[in-house]
C-alpha cells in the first residue's frame, strides 16, 4: 500500500533524530543484575538501529520481541510470553516496565509486574484507569520499586 511504503520512508528517515534516552535508563541497564528482555510494537529492525544508536546494542537482552516479529504484538499476550520463555522464568518472576496501553494490557493478559512510568507516551492518568497500580516518576526509582513489588508476593 503506498501510504505505508510512504510512512516507512518517512519513518526510517527520522526514527534516530530525537532519539535519546530517559534519564536513568543507561545506569539502570548497565548495572541491573537479571535478565533484561525488550517487547515493542515498533517493527524490529528500528529496535535494533535504535539500540545501537543509543550504545544499547551490547547489553546482553535476552530476547527483542517487536512487533513485526511474531504473528501477534501486544496486547496479545504472545510476545511477552515469549520474552518470559527467553528468560527462563514465570510470569510472576517478571516486571513489565511500560508507558502506554499495550504494555499495561500484555502485563495484565500474562500476569507479570506492572510497573508505569509517569514520564512516558501515555499520561500516567490513563495507565492508571487501565490498571497500572504501581509507577515510577524517574528510572533511578526502578531497583527500589521492583524491590517492593517482590515484597507483594
Amino acid at each position: 500500500n503506498a501510504i505505508e511504503d510512504q510512512f516507512a520512508k518517512v519513518y526510517d528517515e527520522h526514527v534516530l533524530r530525537e532519539a535519546k534516552l530517559f534519564d536513568g535508563v543507561s545506569e539502570f541497564l548497565h548495572y541491573w543484575p537479571r535478565r533484561l528482555a525488550i517487547v515493542s510494537n515498533k517493527p524490529e529492525r528500528y529496535i535494533h538501529r535504535l539500540l545501537k544508536h543509543l550504545k544499547l546494542d551490547h547489553i546482553p537482552w535476552v530476547a527483542i520481541i517487536g512487533g513485526d516479529t511474531l504473528s501477534e504484538r501486544k496486547p496479545h499476550p504472545l510476545p511477552l510470553q515469549n520474552a518470559i520463555r527467553a528468560a527462563g522464568c514465570s510470569a510472576s518472576e517478571t516486571v513489565m516496565v511500560g508507558d502506554g496501553p499495550p504494555d499495561i494490557g500484555v502485563s495484565i493478559a500474562c500476569k507479570t509486574h506492572l510497573l508505569a512510568v509517569s514520564f512516558g507516551y501515555s499520561p500516567l492518568s490513563e495507565l492508571q484507569s487501565l490498571g497500572a497500580q504501581h509507577w515510577i516518576d524517574h528510572f533511578n526509582e526502578l531497583p527500589r520499586k521492583i524491590t517492593q513489588l517482590e515484597s507483594y508476593d
